[in-house]
């Protein structure tokens, strides 16, 4: 019992490393080299174009920038629903942190229980955890938004009240 727990930790050690060295770590350096120059940025337009780009790169590995570029349809709905999340993650940290964690829900379902059935459903499970919380921040976000939308509304200089014109004469 104790080699199968030494060989998973290994395991998720190596793993764990792999993903922060190839994918968190250069994202991390990229992120802050964007928001010191968004930060140097006079025009509050030049800001948001440059947000508007950098926001169209799904993956900071070039392999699978390209995989995931061939497959625009699935992509462009996880990348909708990072945006609306308002979450700075790529689609390809999304991906692979559904990746390990349906990997960790496997491993402890093939060698925490040894039952292979239990072992794919805790990978299925363990894939869905990053979805479910991407579409919680998004909900909230959404749901804050329009608590607050009826109000910016009735506190803008230029709005109607019923009888009035919305142009001069």
């Amino acid at each position: 019992m104790l080699l199968p727990a030494i060989t998973f930790m290994l395991c998720l050690v190596a793993i764990l490393g792999l993903y922060w060295g190839l994918i968190v770590r250069p994202e991390d350096t990229k992120a802050k080299a964007i928001s010191g120059r968004l930060h140097r940025l006079d025009s509050p337009r030049s800001a948001a174009i440059g947000v508007a780009s950098a926001a169209t790169r799904l993956s900071e590995v070039p392999a699978l920038e390209a995989l995931l570029k061939k497959h625009a349809g699935f992509t462009a709905s996880i990348q909708q629903l990072l945006v609306e999340a308002d979450l700075t993650m790529t689609v390809g940290v999304f991906l692979s942190l559904s990746l390990v964690s349906a990997g960790i829900g496997w491993a402890i379902g093939l060698l925490g229980l040894r039952l292979f059935s239990v072992a794919l459903l805790l990978a299925a499970i363990g894939a869905s955890v990053p979805y479910l919380y991407v579409r919680s921040k998004r909900t909230t976000r959404l749901r804050v938004f329009e608590e607050q939308f009826p109000e910016a509304i009735d506190s803008s200089p230029g709005r109607c009240e019923p009888g009035m014109r919305s142009r001069p004469a």
